[in-house]
Parts: structure tokens; sequence; C-alpha cells
């Protein structure tokens, strides 16, 4: 009877297999703590940001970026106050405020960061938001 002999691998292929096993198995643990922090990650904050009112309206105030493609709420700016909000979320290169009132669009300003930074991280309601409030037939707060 014929009989097959296997002989085992010399000790020194098993430690290389072992080793090359351990630092695959350490790359991808690594690889995945590594994507895992990245999905957790938060969105960047500004400390405040205030919106100075000298319109005779009481006005929600949104803020997005660039491509429009989500808004948040930042205040209800109280007509000839300046109000903060605190913690708000960065959006980076440009800021994209939008006002309204009583659900009335009274328009846009577009502000990059940088001018912001400059500013204080204050936005001023520009005079033509009443002026399109006004064209609509709202009146002012009392």
């Amino acid at each position: 009877m014929n009989q097959i002999l296997i002989e085992p691998s010399p000790p020194r292929a098993r430690r290389v297999g072992d080793a090359a096993r351990v630092a695959l198995v350490a790359i991808l643990v690594v690889a995945l703590l590594a994507i895992a922090i990245r999905i957790t990650e938060g969105p960047d904050f500004v400390d405040r940001v205030s919106v100075v009112n000298h319109t005779g309206y009481d006005l929600d105030v949104d803020v997005s970026n660039a491509s429009r493609d989500g808004w948040l709420p930042l205040s209800v700016s109280t007509a000839g106050t300046t109000d903060v909000t605190r913690d708000v979320i960065d959006m980076h290169d440009t800021w994209v405020f939008r006002f309204s009132h009583e659900g009335v669009d009274a328009g846009e300003v577009e502000v990059s960061r940088d001018q912001l930074a400059r500013t204080g991280w204050t936005v001023e309601v520009p005079a033509r938001v009443a002026q399109q409030l006004r064209a609509t037939d709202q009146l002012p707060a009392d």
C-alpha cells in the first residue's frame, strides 16, 4: 500500500505566515478605525453669529452655504435689535442669509466667510429687505 507522506513546513515558514496574518489584521483594524472616526465626525461650528436688524420688521433668518442645498434656522431677529446666535454650523467659504417676515420672502444676502470674520461674525439686514416687504404690503412691527 502506498502512503503519502506529508512533511510539516519548516518552523521559519510558519512564523512568516503568522506575522503576515497579524500585520494584515492590524492594517484592517486601523483602516476601520479611520473610517469610523471620519463617519462619526461632526460639523465645524462658529462660536456666534450676530444679525443686526435696523428694519422695522421682525424677521426669520435662515442660513445656508453657496449651493443652497439646505437651510438652517438661525434666529428670529426682532425689529431694531441685534440678535446673537451661538454655536452656528460653519457654512465654510460662502454664507447665504435668507430673510422672511410672516412667511413672506424678503430676500437673501451672500457673504464670504472672510468678510464675516472681518466684521466679527456680524451680518446687517440690508435696507432692501424692508423695501421688499413694503412692496408686498407687509406692515412693520408695532
